[in-house]
Formats: structure tokens, sequence, C-alpha cells
């Protein structure tokens, strides 16, 4: 979203006449296999050092307002970083 772009408006400014949220969800039900590989003991990770570079979301057509989303989330590439380490994550969506 953009203030430069009017079609955007509608989702950054609230008194908009077409104010909506922006459908950001089904980024939190990708991370669950983030939490799978924090949790394995060997990568000793400590919680306090993590930080979390940044994330996209590409929404192809509307999220219907119900029904059942497959989810497949997979580490598509591990970094050494010197200072830490880096986990690229690609997540789908796809309604069913």
């Amino acid at each position: 979203m953009s203030t430069s772009d009017p079609r955007s408006l509608n989702y950054l400014y609230e008194n908009s006449h077409d104010f909506q949220v922006l459908p950001t969800f089904p980024v939190l039900m990708g991370m669950e296999v983030v939490n799978e590989i924090l949790r394995i003991p060997e990568l000793k990770i400590d919680f306090t050092r993590i930080l979390h570079g940044e994330q996209y979301l590409e929404v192809y057509r509307p999220l219907p307002s119900q029904g059942i989303i497959r989810i497949k989330t997979k580490v598509i590439d591990v970094l050494d970083k010197i200072t830490g380490t880096l986990f690229i994550f690609k997540g789908c969506y796809s309604h069913l």
C-alpha cells in the first residue's frame, strides 16, 4: 500500500468512505513452520536475539469469508550470516 496510489487509500485512511483492513492474517498461519524450527533443540536458538526481517503477501483474488484454507510453508534457504543465521521461507495458501 502506498499513499501515492489513490487506490490504496481505502486501506490506509480510516475515514475513507470505503475503509477496509488488509488481508494479512494468512501470514500468521504460515508462521507455524517458524515455530517448529525454533523448537529444534540442536539449533540452540536464543529467543532474545531473533529478528524478523521482512515478509511479503500477495493476494491474487479476494479471500472468501468462510471456508478451509490449506497452508504449505517450507524452508527454501538457510544462510550463514557470520553473526547469525538467515532462514528464508516460502508459503503458499489455497482455498479448498
